[in-house]
């Protein structure tokens, strides 16, 4: 975990706040970035997560939610929209980053 976390912070840093939610989760709250660069943030991630050997349990793979805030959207329903994007993302054969529409 410690090597993941550092991943996400590397690729993080400046950008947008890193925070641990549950086990195995992470969630990174962007501002004034927009879907596409969020979108590349999170796939160099996915990616570079992909291509390391983490230590104790080789190589493993992220599946990613994202999920952009509107007017009247609560905290509680943004994350269940990021949640549905990444569990979509896992349905899908894993390994991935997906939208919620």
């Amino acid at each position: 975990m410690i090597y993941l976390t550092k991943i996400l912070e590397k690729n993080c840093v400046g950008k947008g706040y890193l925070y641990r939610y549950g086990g195995e989760e992470f969630t990174v709250l962007f501002q004034d970035l927009n879907e596409k660069k969020v979108f590349q943030i999170m796939e160099n991630i996915r990616k570079e997560v992909a291509e390391t050997k983490f230590f104790g349990a080789g190589n493993i793979t992220i599946s990613t939610g994202i999920a952009r805030w509107k007017k009247g959207v609560n905290a509680r329903k943004l994350f269940e929209q990021a949640d549905q994007a990444m569990y979509l993302a896992k349905n899908n054969g894993r390994n991935q980053t997906v939208i919620f529409r």
